[in-house]
Formats: C-alpha cells, structure tokens, sequence
C-alpha cells in the first residue's frame, strides 16, 4: 500500500518537471504559464527514453533485472538534475532579458526553434452556463474513464503476455531466459528487435522498487497513469487548436476545448465496446505500447505539430519504435508525422 502511494505522485512528479523544463529548452511556452498537461505528457516520453536506455543496455549486456534497476536509478536522477539547473538557468536568464528589453520588446529566450508562444492574457473566471456545464461533463468523463481503467472493470488482456513476462523478470532475476507463458527456458532465443520493447522492465523496474505486485502494478496503477498522461495529452492537443484564435474570449476557448475532451472521451467509451476498433484498448489494456502510442502519444505529436514545433514532434515518433513492434522499423506515428508535413507544404503551396 506504501508503495502504491508513493509511486504516483513520483511519476506525475517527475514526468512534470522533467516535462516542463524540455517545453522551455524547445520554446512550447515562454514561462508564464504553467502548462501542465503539457508538461506531464512531455515529461512521459522522458521516462520513456530513460526506461529504453536503461532498458537496451541491459538485454544486451548481462540481462539482469538488478541491473536495470541500477541503470534505470542513475539515469534518472542524473536526468533529473541536468533538466532541473537548465531549467532554473533559463529560467534566470529570460527573466534578466524580460526585465531589459530591446527596442521595448520583451526578448524571450528560445534557444532551439521558433519564437515561444506568449501567455495569453487571462479574461478572469467566466460565469457562463454552457461553459461551465461543458467543463463539468469533461470532468465528469473524465474521472469515470479514469476509475474505469483503474479498477480493470473493462480488463481484457487477451493474447497479452505484459504481465507474465514482468513476472518471469521478477521470479528469475534474468530477462528473456525463460517463455513467460510455458515457464521452459528459450530453446532459441529471442531476436533483438522483441527485446528492446521497454515496456515489461519499465513495470518489473517500478515493481521490484516500490514492493508492488505486478499485476496490480500492471493491470491498475500504470493503466491509471498512462491514462491521466493521455488526457493531459488531449488537453494538450485542443489547447494548441485554439491557441491563435485571439480574437476570441477566453470562455469560449475553454468551452471548445472541454467539447473537445468530451468528444475524445466518448470515443474511447465507443471503441471500447469492440475489440475491432482501434481505441479498445485504452481503457481495456492501457498498459500495452499500443494503448499507450493511441492515446498518449498521438495527441502529443499532433499538438507540438500544430504549434510548429517539428523537432520535439519527433520524440513521440521514436518512443514508438521502443514500445511498440513496427513493420520494418516505419510505425503508425511515423507516417502521420510524414503526411502532415507533406500536407502543409501542399496547403502552403496553393496559398502562393
């Protein structure tokens, strides 16, 4: 129970400021505003590259799970510090250059690409009815697809194996000896191309830490997670689709971006209903890479690519590769990124 209690809030945590000091070193926002679900969302893919990392050097050296964790625990914390004094170094040097402007404009600092996006400035609290009756609907959704997932009402971990290989992890204290379903050790082997998916030490790293079982780790508390890092993502997506309208109040942004929460949520509670739809397993098998690329990383290189951000838009694209199986190395997000470049340059183009 310790455990559990404890292992949320380091994920939310970390996943925050890791996430809030890479949307400053890539220019997302200037600093005035918080932006949280970006930063959560961001802050996943982080945890992403450090559970790969850490991940990838152990399956090709000794494949010892205490290693992982000794790898996993340095490059955390190691990470963490390097984020934490580049964020407060930047920070300190946009607000000396904030105080002095030149030629009276404000000189934001924006090291990588493009200038930051500028705090839009707030209106106050609207009173408005449907505003509010919209924001209560999308919380509402929200926290039932959240209890949903968290409690494996709707679990099917049919053809699923996530939690018998972390379980083989932690019984053998070696990866990818033994076949998780028939408990005989590999005759053969396994080809490098299965054993970098991170995913299965990711779970068996947080498990054997925090004294957690794996299969309430796997099929309740990290379904619960990824689950908020998705909706922070789909906050993050309908923020950067009305984030030009500045013509518009302030409410009525906040009112098209709960209809577009609500509308996301309902289609995941759609899918849900066939295992055929490609959203079914958002709320049945949210721990899956493919759950997790659905609905966590779509989003989040959808809105770095309607803001313009084309670089950080490519880190969703290669997370794919490391938690998911991808037909000759080209995946699912790899090909949105593709067509929405070649569709803007088209759109440019007929603007000429």
């Amino acid at each position: 129970m310790i455990g559990t209690v404890l292992l949320v809030p380091f994920l939310i945590l970390i996943s925050y400021f890791c996430g809030r000091a890479m949307l400053l070193i890539f220019g997302v926002f200037s600093g005035k505003k918080k932006e949280f679900f970006s930063s959560v969302s961001t802050g996943c893919l982080m945890l992403l590259f450090i559970s790969f990392v850490s991940h990838f050097l152990t399956v090709t050296g000794s494949s010892l799970l205490s290693t992982e964790k000794k790898i996993f625990g340095i490059l955390a914390v190691s990470v963490m510090t390097v984020l934490y004094f580049t964020f407060v170094i930047m920070t300190f040097v946009k607000t000396v250059r904030s105080a002095n402007p030149v030629d009276g404009k404000t000189d934001y600092l924006n090291p990588v690409g493009g200038k930051a996006n500028d705090a839009e400035p707030g209106e106050g609290k609207t009173k408005d009815l449907s505003t509010v009756f919209a924001v209560m609907i999308a919380v509402f959704l929200s926290i039932s697809c959240m209890v949903l997932t968290a409690s494996g009402a709707r679990l099917c971990s049919e053809g699923d194996e996530t939690l018998e290989t972390v379980v083989s992890f932690l019984d053998n204290g070696v990866m990818f000896s033994v076949d998780p379903i028939k408990g005989m050790p590999y005759i053969e082997g396994l080809p490098l191309r299965h054993k970098i998916l991170c995913l299965p030490g990711l779970y068996s790293v947080l498990s054997g830490a925090f004294g957690i079982s794996p299969e309430i780790l796997v099929h309740h508390i990290m379904p619960a997670f990824w689950f908020f890092a998705g909706l922070c993502s789909i906050c993050s997506l309908s923020a950067a689709f009305f984030k030009d309208d500045k013509d518009v109040p302030e409410k009525n942004k906040l009112f098209k971006r709960s209809v577009f929460v609500i509308f996301s949520l309902v289609f995941i509670f759609g899918a849900n209903l066939s295992p055929y739809a490609q959203g079914f397993g958002i709320i049945s098998a949210m721990w899956t890479g493919y759950a997790v690329r659905n609905w966590v990383l779509a989003p989040l290189m959808l809105s770095f690519l309607f803001r313009k951000k084309y670089i950080p838009a490519l880190m969703p694209v290669i997370c794919e590769v490391f938690i998911c199986r991808t037909q000759y190395g080209i995946g699912f997000l790899a090909c949105i990124y593709v067509i929405f470049i070649f569709a803007k340059l088209f759109a440019e183009r007929r603007r000429k």
